[in-house]
């Protein structure tokens, strides 16, 4: 765990200084590059792990009432 440490702070350190006072562009750019990244991670490591479980009613209530939470969250700081 100890190996991720340096590249995870560097990556924030480089990603704060290198768009701290930019306009909006820029950090939208590395948002959706960074959310394009983790969905990849998604699709290949945890939703085949996922699928080798039985889905019920209640896991797919959760998963989409948590979806609905944190886009009302996300609206609602805006």
């Amino acid at each position: 765990m100890q190996e991720f440490l340096i590249p995870v702070w560097l990556g924030a350190t480089l990603g704060y200084w290198g768009l701290r006072g930019q306009t909006d562009l820029p950090k939208l750019i590395v948002l959706a590059f960074t959310t394009g990244t983790l969905m990849v991670a998604i699709v290949e490591e945890i939703l085949p792990e996922a699928h080798q479980t039985q889905d019920t009613n209640l896991f797919t209530l959760t998963f989409i009432g948590s979806f609905a939470l944190s886009m009302l969250f996300s609206s609602y700081l805006e």
